[in-house]
């Protein structure tokens, strides 16, 4: 790992332990809402603000990455509500939680296709409360178009454009939120404040500043049945944060971690819930709005998660880059050949074939040039006989060469 990298990893991430016991709180004042349709709003602009974002979740189905993505949670922050407006009685509706002594009640928001395009408000439980039908205006294909930059590449078909398109919908996201009454926001704060200069109030764990207050850190963390919440220190409020989860560290690659959710910690604390089991278990919080190669992947992503190239937009050094290859063909970014047939996946795809399951087919008297898998050029050859792969063909090259284990194409 070079000293660039290592020097980016330190400063953009915070790592956590979790051995199975955060409690944290926002200075700045939420939004407030007060009638069942303000939620309803509130709901509309976390799913229109998606589009800022999602591109940088690979869909369901991305080959030879760790492919957890089929539902994904995003924190939607903490809101207000007045005892005297319309959405209070929710509190009738939803078990309340402490957070400093201060009762919130917490819910979450789907997007389901099972019908019709609808949300669903559910509890912390996940026993549904509320429906109420997505925007009509909403043209679900376009949506991904726009978030993904095109459309289903041009060699799929039928079932197989439906398929590119549901793997990139935005029914994979799920936003959670924390309600607390405005007249209870103050004493929240000042748990808040307390807990920060390690002076919490009883039964209540402190908060925990880090040392160089530039960067991320965990906070705090507790535990309690099969309920994980963390608490993180941001420098910057809203910073867009990824929490990577790991269940060991021994032996394990840089690039194993799995994204268990995103989201946007107010400054200087605040805090993320949600389920885990197991005795143990590693998380790790880091940035996401750092991109050194604007290839539309964040360096978080590239270095702990795909094991791609932070300072290169084409890791395979081929001519599609890292987000078209995972994001819109659905290819290992890292892998040059995916199914073995001599010729490159970025040059069938130039040629209109699946690189995943359709062999290149190689014409007689085409040059072709030979890379070994450190893409050393190794010769060129012009083929005698055509074949149905790039190394099915007749050549005389020497020296003699496998061509499942180097690469053939049509420019050196």
């Amino acid at each position: 790992m070079g000293l660039r990298t290592f020097r980016r990893l330190f400063l953009n991430a915070a790592l956590l332990g979790v051995f199975c016991s955060a409690y944290a709180g926002v200075l700045c004042p939420p939004p407030n809402i007060e009638t069942w349709e303000h939620l309803d709003g509130m709901v509309a602009e976390e799913y229109a603000s998606l589009t800022n974002i999602a591109f940088i979740y690979p869909p369901r189905m991305v080959s030879g990455t760790n492919v957890w993505l089929s539902h994904i949670e995003l924190w939607g922050g903490w809101r207000t509500f007045s005892p005297e407006g319309t959405l209070a009685s929710i509190t009738n509706t939803l078990q309340p939680t402490l957070r400093h002594g201060v009762p919130v009640w917490k819910m979450a928001v789907d997007e389901t296709t099972d019908v019709s395009r609808v949300w669903l408000y559910t509890a912390a439980d996940g026993t549904p409360f509320r429906t109420n039908d997505a925007p009509s205006a909403l043209d679900p294909r376009q949506w991904v178009r726009d978030v993904y930059r095109q459309g289903p590449p041009a060699y799929l078909t039928g079932a197989e454009i439906d398929d590119w398109y549901e793997n990139r919908d935005r029914s994979r996201f799920a936003f959670g939120f924390t309600l607390v009454a405005s007249n209870d926001w103050p004493q929240l704060v000042a748990g808040v404040a307390s807990a920060a200069t390690n002076n919490p109030p009883p039964g209540n764990p402190p908060l925990v500043m880090p040392a160089d207050s530039n960067r991320l850190a965990f906070a705090a963390v507790q535990a309690s049945s099969n309920t994980l919440t963390l608490s993180v220190y941001t420098p910057v409020d809203k910073l867009p944060v990824d929490l990577l989860t790991l269940p060991a560290l021994e032996h394990a690659a840089t690039h194993s971690w799995l994204i268990r959710s995103t989201f946007s910690p107010s400054a200087p604390f605040d805090d993320w819930s949600g389920t885990f089991s197991g005795a143990a278990g590693f998380f790790l919080a880091a940035r996401t709005d750092i991109d050194s190669d604007n290839d539309g992947i964040s360096d978080c992503r590239e270095i702990y998660v795909l094991g791609t190239d932070p300072d290169k937009w084409d890791s395979a050094g081929l001519a599609i880059g890292d987000f078209a290859r995972m994001y819109v063909y659905g290819l290992d970014p890292l892998q040059r050949d995916t199914n073995g047939d001599g010729m490159d996946d970025d040059e069938a795809i130039m040629r209109g074939l699946n690189p995943a399951t359709q062999a290149a087919g190689v014409g007689t008297s085409e040059i072709r040039y030979v890379h070994d898998a450190d893409d050393r050029l190794l010769g060129a050859f012009t083929t005698t006989v055509g074949g149905t792969g790039g190394g099915a063909a007749t050549y005389t090259l020497s020296p003699a060469h496998n061509a499942q284990t180097v690469s053939e194409r049509s420019a050196p």
